[in-house]
């Protein structure tokens, strides 16, 4: 412009500014009042110069003074560009404060760390993975939050040196850009572009490694974790060589008491001589402090770095929230970048040394040849980043709509390569995501919940070692979840937290697992319990969710070691956990019977569904369930669940069990539940208790026996509605079969082929009862066999071995169960006979109930109908088709056809004798029920032709005598 004579100085800066701004103007020289492009425009083509003249001065300046004027400059100019929306301005100034810090683009060497502890006010290198260190003893000594404290006081009295510390220390002009950066940073967020963030975060990394933030700015606000907090490498390291060698204490406890019973010697040598036999023969390692400084000279420099970074505002970052705005999403984008990754290929490659030299490492592998050697490296800043991304999300929820989309790939990627994580790093992304979830959740966001479980669900694929470490951290946060809305979260993504609650039924020890004072086994089953509940009040769909919760509670059911184990005041004990799940299980088996409305299941019993039911472990699967959770199935399942507990080890266990599925089972009413009930849970139990393993034992006798009662009361309760009932009634007769189950030692029984359409479904289970009790009588007359050492089987087949007495109290017990099954049968038989079950006494023979019953029992106790019906022993042919058939039957009952009179006339005494037998059992069980039962005289009988024999004219006086009928309840 050309400035009249007269207008020079201010005068003509006035008169220049004020023809260019005028409206008036010509076009070519005027801002048409448009003052702020002309600005905005002004500033975007010289702020490469004013940035290069304060970047000089900066650099160079000899005053504060000097300094000051600079910052004030630098101040203005960005301010200035984020008003104008000059980004690039705004990027170029921070990215030279970052590099005037030192802290930008730093190596690895720069990095390695050594820890200097203070003792007798004298500095010594720490040895971190020593168990006499301070740090060793802390974290050996101690465990959970309190581990956690001791830890951060080791920290706050030892000094963490680093190359990158100690330049930062000693450089007064990176403090003060360290100062400015994140002094501009805060104020101007929303104008920060891609490049800035970059420069930014890569301060922060280096920062947060060297160890230059405090402790207060790493320490982590987790509900689930208390005094939680980013540890130094060292510090970490320190843990994990203490676990291990908690680890290998465990495992080595039984071999070292028996090295010590043979190093007696070397132990007390050692011990005169004041160390342990360890130290002779691996020497504690003595490490020396890498630089050549006196160590109080580098705990200056390093305490000079952290006032300025105290100093700064750097804490901020987390509260980013508030002003960045719009620009959000590009920092979280940057931010996810520097979560933790696994290494990008295999140990040893090109590509994996250039990721050690950009973080620091911690090599747990070095102490425990069983830890992976790809297990990756522990970098405290990715945590530490990824913790600022959590908090934005706890200190406002509402903002999980814009955090979670940014960083959903990076943590995907992160629980994809779980295994190859650091276990802490993998610890902290599993609690911030369940911390997140269970934030969002209070605000009802469910699918943005649903998309943080999709991300949890994929440790499903993890392996064993990395999902047990992560175990404690899912249960509570699966238990906070819960306690914030069940409902909306089993809405939100059920099938998920079904398959986490089933793997963390597997974890070894996990009843024993605590996060603080919370035991993690108890978390669970409390969160299984408001699912029943939520199950009986209707919250939720029964059909949907109820195979699914069946399943999730058999996974829990405790193993005999578990039983076994005692358990410590804060763990669980076996039979806890037992007793909770029997207590749901029951639970279950009411709500499905409610479910029914009535006695019999929806289902017609000859519909296609009723002849193909699936078994409740295929209902769990995703194919459609209209068809598969009937009530009647859905009860089953539930009560194949609750009697498995009766086969487990623990006797108060089993007692609570049988109480549960005796109470279940005596309340049916319906030949379609009674008729379910035998088939699908107590005939598999019974078929379960005699495998041999199980029969064998002694410690089960009661176990058995009261599974016997149970069997026979629950039978001879419904036989009358079971007789009456039409063909084809029980649909779930079905069991699996007991003959293969015996092998060639037992006689082979036919209770197993299937019955005539025609029969009611007394028959089959008449059948199988009948098979089921014959088992147990077999087994206890070989037992009482062999017991006699003079017998011909004992020794024969034996030696003189069986007359031992160990041996024949291990067999005593199989005796016993085989009186007490033979009574029971004889109990069963009589009150069929007084019900006319297999008719009348001209019908007996004509009954194919009856011929079949005495088929399968004469293989087993050739004397029982003698037993049971002597007065059938005067005429033959009531006990058989036809004259020869009773011979026969009475030639296999006494072995010998001489011998046939003999047995005949003194039966009269075998009667008398078992009525004896049977009042003092009656005595001695409490709950005995006692019937007498008249007959009728011999005419009743008189349909037959064949001659009586003399002497048994005196006991036919009644039909039965004088019997005892014996029902337990």
């Amino acid at each position: 412009l050309v400035f009249p004579a007269e207008h020079e100085g201010a005068a003509g800066f006035e008169y220049a500014w004020h023809a260019v701004a005028a409206d008036n103007a010509s076009p070519w020289m005027s801002t048409s009042g448009q003052t702020g492009e002309f600005d905005r425009g002004l500033l975007a083509a010289t702020w490469p110069r004013f940035l290069q003249s304060l970047a000089r001065t900066l650099a160079h300046f000899s005053s504060d003074h000097t300094l000051r004027l600079a910052l004030s400059g630098l101040h203005a100019l960005v301010a200035s560009a984020a008003h104008f929306g000059l980004s690039a301005c705004v990027n170029e100034a921070l990215l030279l404060l970052a590099s005037m810090t030192g802290l930008h683009s730093v190596s690895s060497d720069m990095l390695i760390s050594q820890v200097l502890v203070k003792s007798y006010n004298r500095y010594s290198v720490l040895d971190a993975e020593s168990p006499t260190s301070s740090l060793g003893v802390a974290a050996e000594g101690f465990a959970g939050s309190e581990q956690r404290l001791k830890l951060q006081e080791q920290e706050d009295v030892s000094v963490q040196v680093t190359q990158a510390a100690l330049q930062f220390g000693q450089d007064y002009r990176g403090q003060v850009a360290f100062v400015a950066l994140f002094e501009l940073a805060a104020q101007f967020s929303s104008a920060i572009g891609r490049q800035g963030w970059d420069a930014l975060l890569d301060v922060v990394h280096v920062a947060v490694d060297a160890d230059l933030l405090p402790r207060q700015l790493r320490t982590i606000e987790d509900p689930i974790f208390e005094h939680m907090w980013v540890p130094r490498t060292s510090t970490l390291l320190a843990m994990d060589a203490a676990q291990l060698r908690i680890r290998a204490r465990r495992l080595g406890a039984g071999e070292g008491q028996r090295d010590g019973q043979q190093g007696g010697l070397l132990s007390a040598i050692s011990s005169f001589w004041g160390s342990s036999a360890e130290s002779q023969t691996s020497p504690t390692r003595r490490q020396e402090l890498r630089w050549r400084a006196a160590p109080e000279q580098l705990v200056g420099l390093i305490s000079r770095g952290q006032m300025a970074v105290r100093a700064s505002a750097i804490g901020s970052l987390s509260n980013l929230g508030n002003d960045i705005g719009s620009a959000l999403p590009l920092f979280l984008t940057v931010l996810a970048e520097r979560f933790p990754q696994p290494p990008p290929s295999q140990p040893g490659s090109p590509a994996d040394a250039a990721d050690d030299a950009r973080s620091p490492v911690t090599k747990p592998a070095s102490i425990d040849s069983a830890v992976d050697a790809t297990q990756a490296h522990y970098v405290p800043s990715s945590v530490y980043l990824f913790e600022l991304a959590v908090q934005l999300v706890l200190a406002e929820p509402t903002r999980a709509s814009t955090v979670w989309p940014a960083i959903e790939p990076a943590v995907q990627r992160m629980l994809e390569s779980a295994d190859t994580l650091h276990h802490f790093a993998l610890e902290r992304c599993v609690s911030g995501l369940l911390n997140m979830a269970a934030r969002v959740l209070e605000t009802d966001q469910l699918e943005l919940v649903e998309r943080m479980l999709r991300c949890l669900g994929l440790l499903r694929d993890s392996d064993e070692r990395t999902f047990h470490g992560v175990a404690p951290t899912l249960a509570e946060g699966i238990g906070r979840l819960a306690d914030t809305d069940l409902q909306a979260l089993l809405a939100a993504n059920w099938a998920i937290v079904r398959l986490l609650l089933k793997r963390l039924a597997h974890v070894p020890d996990f009843a024993e697992a605590h996060v603080g004072t919370s035991n993690c086994m108890r978390r669970i089953l409390h969160v299984l319990v408001e699912v029943v509940v939520l199950l009986k009040c209707g919250a939720i769909d029964v059909p949907t969710y109820f195979a699914d919760v069946l399943d999730t509670l058999a996974a829990f059911v405790p193993n005999d070691r578990a039983l076994s184990a005692l358990a410590a005041s804060s763990h669980m004990a076996g039979s806890e956990i037992a007793s909770k799940l029997i207590a749901l299980l029951y639970d279950m088996q009411e709500l499905a019977r409610l479910q029914s409305g009535d006695s019999a299941p929806h289902s017609p019993p000859h519909s296609p569904h009723a002849q193909t039911e699936p078994s409740i472990a295929s209902v769990a699967s995703g194919l459609p369930r209209h068809s598969k959770t009937t009530p009647m199935m859905m009860w089953i399942g539930a009560m194949s669940a609750l009697s498995g507990f009766v086969c487990l080890g623990n006797r108060e266990v089993r007692q609570l069990a049988c109480s549960q599925v005796q109470k279940a089972i005596s309340g049916l009413a319906g030949v379609s539940w009674v008729s379910g009930a035998f088939g699908r849970v107590l005939f598999p139990l019974m078929d379960t208790l005699l495998r041999a393993d199980l029969l064998a034992d002694s410690s089960m006798e009661d176990t058995h026996a009261r599974c016997i009662s149970m069997l026979t009361m629950v039978f001879l309760h419904n036989a009358g509605a079971l007789h009456a009932a039409p063909a084809g009634t029980g649909s779930y007769l079905g069991s699996p079969s007991l003959g293969s189950r015996l092998g060639p030692t037992y006689p082979q029984l036919d209770s197993d082929k299937p019955e005539p359409a025609s029969d009611s479904p007394l028959s089959y289970i008449w059948l199988r009862l009948i098979a089921i009790l014959s088992v147990y009588i077999h087994t206890g007359k070989l037992a009482s066999s062999r017991l006699d050492p003079q017998s011909p089987d004992a020794v024969g087949k034996h030696g003189a071995s069986l007359g031992n007495k160990q041996a024949a109290e291990r067999r005593r017990h199989l005796s016993v169960l085989g009186e007490m099954a033979e009574e029971s049968l004889k109990n069963c038989l009589l009150v069929l006979d007084s019900m006319e079950i297999f008719g009348d006494s001209t019908e007996r023979q004509d009954s194919v109930l009856w011929r079949g019953t005495w088929e399968q029992l004469d293989k087993i106790s050739p004397q029982l109908k003698q037993q049971v019906f002597p007065q059938l022993a005067d005429n033959p042919t009531e006990g058989a088709d036809n004259p020869t058939e009773a011979t026969d039957n009475s030639t296999e009952a006494t072995g010998n056809p001489a011998e046939v009179s003999d047995t005949l006339e003194t039966r009269p005494a075998v009667v008398e004798t078992r009525e004896v037998e049977q009042q003092q059992q009656q005595e001695k069980q409490p709950g005995v029920v006692e019937a007498e039962t008249e007959a009728g005289s011999a005419a009743e009988h008189g349909s037959h032709d064949v001659e009586k024999p003399e002497p048994l004219q005196e006991p036919k006086k009644k039909k039965h005598g004088r019997q005892n009928i014996i029902i337990v309840p």
